[in-house]
């Protein structure tokens, strides 16, 4: 028993296929023997067809790519559109979520859906990304994967190029929600995120914050911290800074103080 695509490919090469060549359909039509819509190749060939024109399987991974021989980078790069935008971008053609490119491969025995320019990235690098590192486009363009309109940074350096480059919906506003224009003077930058502020309205932020956390009542101290009472006789209070001082606790502080300086050392 023989396929009819490729007993059909067999007479027209005037030849049998070899055990490790295909009929490959030119027109994605499987049921077409048409001898002008099929060509010979390899396994890999065909896998590749498949990838190239979406007609593959969902569940393609490691060892679909083992079988026919193909690398992780080899499937990577069968989702790239790598002819050259005029913007010199490579659209990823694969699947995609919230306007980034997925991409699923092995970790550690598990297939993981990565970020189809974070795990380029850790191809490239040969190592695995920290969390708080973050694939940024030079081209601002979420959807290209292309290495040279890469590079690395922080979720602070991501956030930071989005305000400098004008694509924060917040970034095209002149003056805040109360009408304070984003001026130089005005204006401050949070080092962390890159986000701005309103100078004006932080101030009147702060000191709102302030008259309404509630001050604890002071209660008068009726006795210095030795115990002596703060009486008429004994509190002194000092004529410039208004404070109270205790009588007795001087007068021990000026006592101790000359018991020191006039006892003279013993002698050898």
């Amino acid at each position: 028993m023989v396929f009819a695509h490729r007993w059909s490919l067999e007479r027209k090469l005037g030849r049998k296929l070899s055990a490790d060549e295909m009929a490959r359909h030119t027109c994605d039509n499987p049921p077409c023997v048409n001898p002008d819509h099929l060509i010979p190749g390899s396994r890999s060939d065909n896998m590749m067809d498949m990838l190239q024109r979406n007609r593959r399987r969902s569940t393609v991974g490691i060892k679909q790519d083992q079988r026919h021989g193909l690398t992780p980078y080899e499937r990577f790069m069968s989702y790239v559109d790598t002819e050259t935008t005029p913007d010199g971008c490579h659209p990823w053609t694969g699947r995609t979520s919230y306007g980034r490119g997925k991409f699923g491969a092995r970790k550690d025995g598990k297939r993981v859906q990565y970020v189809a320019t974070r795990w380029l990235m850790e191809h490239v690098l040969g190592r695995e990304l920290k969390p708080d590192e973050v694939v940024r486009h030079k081209c601002d363009n979420p959807i290209c994967v292309r290495r040279e309109h890469l590079e690395m940074g922080t979720a602070a350096d991501n956030a930071r190029d989005i305000v400098e480059r004008g694509y924060h919906h917040n970034a095209s506003k002149t003056h805040c929600k109360n009408g304070h224009p984003f001026d130089e003077a005005n204006t401050y930058i949070n080092p962390a995120s890159g986000a701005r502020q309103c100078r004006t309205c932080r101030s009147a932020s702060r000191k709102e914050q302030r008259d309404e956390k509630p001050k604890k009542p002071r209660t008068p101290k009726t006795h210095c911290p030795q115990g002596h009472p703060y009486d008429e006789e004994n509190t002194y209070v000092h004529p410039r800074t208004g404070s109270k001082h205790c009588r007795a606790c001087n007068r021990e502080r000026v006592r101790a103080h000359y018991q020191r300086t006039s006892s003279t050392p013993a002698s050898a």
